[in-house]
């Protein structure tokens, strides 16, 4: 070795110690300030890329711990996983590091290179699955609005703005008799409701409807309706304010009798 390249050497051992030693005494302006022109200095001299590499990497450090915006970090821990994200400046912190708690308020990304200087913003999260609760499970307590999980698994409240909503009950029929239907009791708190009657002679055709009648203030819908096979169809009107619907209440006699 020549004696310029050993004195080159000691050059760079002492900047780079005394760099060290501030980044550890939490200074970290002046570690910025003696790794930066150690950098520049490398550079210009064209000197050994283990150098240089060295040298970035704890500038690198000095700039994320200094950045970081942590207010607590626990105790120091090696090897930890976060996700670093919305870094400004220095956009190549933003990813997915193995880090080295170095105190309570500074982190280090392990195996990374410093390139830009820091400007703002920035998080640091970790792994989803550190989290102790699950998201594929819905909580056990009751819920208070209604739900659906649609097709491609995302599960949704119907908190908006009421639809219009229909509702038919089941059909119902006497044996070998005629029934006559005079009204049905909706069974909702909606208080706008109207309804109709399905009708049928037999099973083989479709049910035609009487005509929609609003509920009155007794909570009826009135009907006059005769046939073998009956059914209660209800209709809530868009923007209506209810929480449930569950059927009716049908008002009936045989058909021919007072």
């Amino acid at each position: 070795m020549s004696a310029v390249a050993a004195t080159d050497s000691f050059k760079f051992d002492h900047a780079y110690q005394q760099a060290q030693a501030a980044l550890r005494a939490g200074n970290w302006p002046l570690a910025r300030t003696r790794l930066t022109t150690l950098r520049d200095t490398l550079q210009t001299a064209n000197a050994d890329p283990r150098q240089q590499a060295a040298c970035m990497a704890l500038l690198g450090r000095a700039h994320r711990t200094s950045d970081s915006g942590c207010t607590s970090w626990p105790t120091p821990t090696v090897r930890d996983h976060k996700d670093v994200a919305s870094v400004g400046g220095t956009t190549e912190a933003n990813g997915n590091w193995n880090i080295t708690v170095v105190d309570g308020t500074h982190i280090d990304l392990q195996l990374s290179t410093y390139a830009n200087a820091y400007t703002s913003g920035g998080y640091v999260a970790g792994s989803v699955d550190a989290l102790t609760v699950s998201f594929d499970d819905i909580t056990t307590a009751t819920l208070g609005q209604l739900g659906k999980i649609d097709e491609d698994g995302f599960l949704g409240y119907f908190t908006g703005a009421a639809l219009e909503a229909t509702v038919e009950t089941a059909e119902q029929s006497a044996v070998n008799r005629r029934t006559f239907v005079s009204g049905v009791y909706p069974l909702t708190d909606a208080v706008t409701v109207y309804g109709s009657i399905g009708r049928r002679e037999n099973l083989q055709a479709a049910p035609t409807y009487s005509a929609e009648v609003a509920m009155n203030a007794e909570g009826r819908c009135p009907a006059r309706v005769s046939t073998r096979f009956a059914r209660a169809r209800l209709r809530i009107p868009a923007g209506e304010s209810w929480s449930f619907v569950t059927g009716v209440n049908p008002e009936f006699q045989d058909a021919g009798k007072r």
